[in-house]
């Protein structure tokens, strides 16, 4: 950019005067780069730096004791060890070196759809590289033709501001053969456009071993995702903003995915309990608080963990249900306009909460003509459905699937080979087994 000149000449332009105000310059247009962790970019956070194989007198990670030689540091002396044996003990030290970076830039016309997608990878080499100096991390950058040398962060961003594609220069696997072995490199970053995986990975099998590798493939018409293809993390950014959220290590979810096939398979075992309420009380007095409490628990226990409930929440989610539906359920005289639960009836239905289990096995049946004992299934229903949800949505339920793969009743596991009409028939036929063992009495 310049000469800046200035020129005096009268009205008719005759005479002029020119006055030379400075030299030409140039005028650095910086890429744009976003700021990273040191995480982001491989780096360990051990103050320690990446232990060597080297030995040294003087180091911060220990390596062992050894016997003194003439010319050891005296400050190296372990006085403690030396009074046990009775000989003079110094300790030893492996080296440590500190993180280094080392970019290959590719500039290779092939690699590259378009010119955006080869700005998008000078931004994001400048944001890896930036990041890195500003944590005083060492870092190398290369492209296709050149290594470029900086004093600092803006040096950088000089340097990569006259970066240009072309077709000549070498590949990212002659890059990793020629810069790889450089001392003290320990992360690589490949950066590049619609770069195949397979010749990254090619590409990352020249490094030397003890380097951790990862590549950054830019494209607007890509999709963003981040894979692993063997030892190398591959990502792929439609845009800058993208390199955040894909350089960070992906959180592991610990709770499996929903599987409609597992929740009703799981509700599928508590029927036949449900269905031997029916010997006790008779009619649909017996089906109905059952199979409504294992209904509303595993209601409860599904938004319980999409919500990720506190176990107080889950208890008062327990007591709520029970409360609002056990009234109108199971004691309707308690309640105001048969709906809405009273002082009394929340002191009845902790009442029943024990003495209900006494009540029916004292009574004669069938107890559906009873008012109370009705709050033993759906007590039991909302329980067993609460718990029973919950632990096949936290848990991979390795126990239960056993238990369910013995007696057939596979549908509680996602991938299944047994008929579906075979599975809902052994539960019928369990249920009607256990109704069938307890005959009605007078």
């Amino acid at each position: 950019m310049g000469p800046v000149r200035s020129v005096q000449t009268d009205p008719l332009v005759l005479v002029s005067r020119q006055k030379l105000l400075s030299d030409a310059c140039e005028l650095f247009v910086h890429p744009r780069i976003l700021p990273l962790e040191a995480g982001a970019v491989g780096f360990l956070r051990d103050v320690e730096g990446v232990a060597t194989q080297n030995l040294s007198s003087s180091d911060v990670s220990f390596h062992a004791l050894r016997e003194y030689v003439p010319g050891d540091d005296r400050r190296s002396v372990h006085w403690r060890t030396t009074a046990r044996t009775g000989q003079l003990m110094v300790r030893q030290f492996e080296e440590t070196m500190r993180a280094h970076l080392l970019i290959l830039l590719s500039t290779d016309n092939s690699d590259y759809e378009s010119e955006e997608d080869f700005e998008l990878a000078v931004s994001v080499a400048g944001s890896l590289g930036v990041s890195a100096l500003r944590d005083d991390r060492q870092v190398t950058v290369c492209t296709s033709t050149e290594q470029l040398f900086f004093p600092g962060p803006i040096g950088l961003l000089d340097r990569l501001s006259g970066v240009e594609l072309g077709d000549e220069g070498r590949d990212l696997r002659s890059l990793a053969i020629t810069y790889g072995s450089n001392p003290g490199v320990s992360v690589a970053a490949f950066v590049t456009g619609s770069t195949a995986p397979a010749t990254l990975r090619a590409a990352q099998l020249a490094l030397p071993p003890g380097i951790f590798p990862f590549a950054v493939r830019c494209g607007p018409t890509a999709e963003l995702a981040r894979r692993r293809v063997g030892d190398l993390i591959i990502l792929d950014l439609t845009s800058l903003d993208d390199l955040r959220p894909c350089s960070q290590e992906p959180r592991v979810n610990r709770t499996p995915a929903f599987s409609l096939p597992r929740v009703l398979g799981a509700c599928l075992l508590l029927l036949p309990g449900c269905v031997a309420f029916q010997s006790v009380f008779g009619g649909l007095r017996g089906y109905l608080p059952s199979l409504l409490g294992v209904a509303l628990g595993a209601l409860i226990a599904l938004v319980a963990v999409r919500f990720r409930w506190s176990p107080a929440l889950w208890f008062a989610a327990f007591l709520a249900a029970y409360l609002l539906v056990g009234g109108p359920l199971v004691i309707p005289e308690t309640t105001a306009f048969g709906v809405l639960p009273t002082l009394a009836t929340i002191s009845r239905l902790g009442q029943l909460t024990f003495q209900g289990w006494y009540d029916i096995i004292t009574v004669a049946t069938p107890a559906g003509d009873l008012s109370g004992p009705q709050a033993v299934p759906f007590f039991a229903g909302l329980v067993f459905g609460m718990a029973t949800i919950g632990v096949v949505r936290l848990t991979r339920a390795w126990c239960c699937q056993r238990c369910w793969r013995w007696c057939g009743l596979r549908s509680a596991l996602p991938s299944v080979r047994t008929a579906p009409l075979l599975r809902v028939g052994w539960a019928w036929v369990l249920g009607w087994g256990s109704w069938g063992g307890a005959p009605l009495t007078d």
